[in-house]
């Protein structure tokens, strides 16, 4: 069996379906249309999304900016990527020639029609993000609120190496018309709106990752709430040069295409603020048409933290459906970015148990230990150093303690339907385990060998646990296999009763809390590090006439997430 002394916690987050729907309606004209598109339609195969319209060709700008450095050769000729991708309809007799499948969200693309149509679509919205081609024209969108009518200068203002000032002489920015040319509207950009929903051609004066105003660090596919994750968060950076209100908005989500995972219901999310009815910070409800709104300075970031109130949900109607909503985040320069937000329900497994199952490790201080004074003892007194004890504890499913002396985490892996899928397993020692599992044992000196005491009392005020190490027991102090005073032995070999030589010693340990955990399905809402900290106590009887206690401070974290102790 392959052991190891250290632990490493492990994180693992779930899939959770990202499908938070929001339709984009699109006039195409006969001809050249170029569009920016939001979000990742469904279904993403281009082949399905035309199907009865009269689309000729779909292009999509692939060029990505070169990283070369060097050649092995003066003689080596330069490479070029490929710079377009285009998909052609089954009917057309260039389908042969198609390299483009597939739509995605934060793209641009130039669609060619036979005749003017309209065409509709249901999608996720993408959070934007792009590097923009230096030193070169960059076919691409801005995510503009379409009520703000923000022109190209005012929404360009700080972009670093992005010149769109009013230029008469032109070279710029272009919009592409029907018939395929490029309109060079170069000299309008302080007074022609940015359109929502066109792409344009800008030209750039060197590095650059500008997307808008307000940039959204987050996941492309938005803020995700797996079935083991109750907090997660966002930075919203003003990127405007200027002094900004940023505002984020919980809105619904549309109902999802047919195939798409089932929406539930609205997610419910919580923030971390002040309360106004009592002045203090705590978490609050973020109701669909809730905003959160906060004053940036020009470069100022904004962590915005949110929860999922996990005691409105319930075992969903149908598998692989969650919960759906979308965040709107806008600012007064004219951005509109929307952040798709998923939450999966969270049921109660023995392998991935609900807070606070689980394996808890951490570490006690002793600080104090009581003294003899005239016969008798005195309370607990400050020691010279502290004593530092490393301490374990598991809680079942059932919420049973139990005060550990070591455990071994045991790799399992299991194969369902074509899918291999791991976990732990947890055992009070390494007996039973296999000689090449992979196993992770941790364990504490301060403990008898092999130690596994239930405890009584609860996390909401204290735990307790009682053991005795027997008078003939190898690890008590008393017992000396090789001093014939103390080896529990008569003359003959035949085994003393207690007292004779050596004598039993009981121990009592007292964990009490500092702060009372919260439980249920939100307590990590009020615990996002999983720790728990406060008194720990430990009397020691029988090791000399009068009772050894010993005070110290005890801090335990959650490493594990397995409710079965095997």
């Amino acid at each position: 069996m392959r052991l190891f002394v250290f632990l490493l916690p492990a994180v693992f987050f779930g899939s959770v379906s990202s499908g938070q729907w929001i339709s984009e309606t699109f006039a195409l004209s006969n001809g050249w249309n170029a569009i920016y598109l939001r979000g990742t339609p469904w279904p993403t195969t281009i082949d399905d999304l035309f199907t009865n319209l009269p689309i000729r060709a779909v292009h999509r700008n692939f060029l990505t900016p070169d990283t070369t450095q060097f050649s092995a050769s003066s003689g080596d000729t330069p490479q070029r990527g490929v710079e377009w991708l285009v998909w052609y309809p089954p009917e057309s007799p260039n389908r042969v020639l198609t390299s483009l499948w597939n739509m995605s969200g934060n793209a641009s693309y130039l669609i060619e029609c036979d005749s003017n149509c309209t065409w509709t679509l249901k999608g996720n919205p993408v959070v934007p993000y792009r590097v923009w081609l230096p030193n070169n024209w960059n076919l691409v969108g801005m995510p503009v609120n379409p009520a703000s009518g923000v022109t190209f200068t005012e929404f360009f203002q700080a972009a670093r190496n992005i010149d769109v000032s009013p230029s008469p002489a032109g070279g710029k920015v272009a919009r592409t018309l029907p018939n395929g040319s490029q309109q060079d509207i170069s000299s309008q950009t302080d007074r022609r709106a940015i359109g929502p929903k066109e792409a344009y051609w800008i030209k750039t004066q060197g590095l650059s990752a500008f997307i808008g105003t307000v940039l959204v660090q987050a996941d492309p596919l938005g803020l995700l709430f797996p079935a083991d994750v109750s907090i997660n968060s966002f930075t919203l950076w003003n990127d405007s040069g200027t002094n900004e209100t940023v505002t984020v908005k919980l809105i619904s989500s549309e109902a999802p295409p047919a195939g798409a995972p089932a929406l539930v219901d609205d997610v419910p999310l919580m923030y971390f603020g002040i309360s106004p009815s009592t002045g203090h910070y705590e978490w609050q409800t973020l109701a669909v048409g809730g905003t959160l709104q906060n004053s940036l300075a020009t470069g100022e970031q904004w962590i915005v933290t949110l929860a999922v109130n996990r005691s409105l949900l319930s075992p969903p109607p149908t598998t692989n459906s969650n919960w759906q909503s979308l965040l709107e985040v806008t600012d007064q320069a004219g951005t509109l970015i929307r952040i798709p937000v998923a939450a999966e329900y969270s049921s109660a497994d023995a392998y991935n148990a609900l807070w606070p199952a689980g394996l808890w490790v951490g570490d006690v201080a002793l600080k104090k230990v009581n003294q003899l004074a005239e016969g008798n003892t005195t309370g607990p007194m400050p020691t010279y150093g502290d004593l530092t004890l490393r301490l374990i504890m598991h809680i079942g499913t059932n919420g049973q303690a139990r005060l550990l002396q070591q455990t071994v985490l045991v790799w399992t892996e299991q194969v369902a339907n074509g899918t291999t899928n791991g976990f732990y397993r947890l055992r009070a020692n390494e007996k039973g385990v296999a000689a090449n599992a992979r196993a992770s044992r941790i364990s504490s000196v301060a403990f008898p060998y092999g130690l596994n005491c239930l405890m009584t009392g609860s996390l909401q005020d204290s735990l307790n646990a009682t053991y005795v190490i027997g008078y003939n027991d190898p690890v008590n102090p008393f017992k000396h296999i090789y001093n014939p005073g103390h080896d529990n032995l008569d003359y003959s070999g035949e085994l003393l009763p207690e007292g004779a030589e050596n004598y039993s010693i009981s121990n009592t340990v007292s964990l009490t809390m500092d702060h009372p955990p919260e439980l249920g399905p939100n307590a990590s809402l009020w615990n996002p590090g999983e720790d728990i900290e406060g008194l720990y106590t430990h009397t020691i009887y029988g090791l000399r006439r009068e009772p050894v206690r010993a005070e110290g401070r005890f801090k335990l974290r959650r490493v594990n997430r397995t409710g079965v102790l095997e």
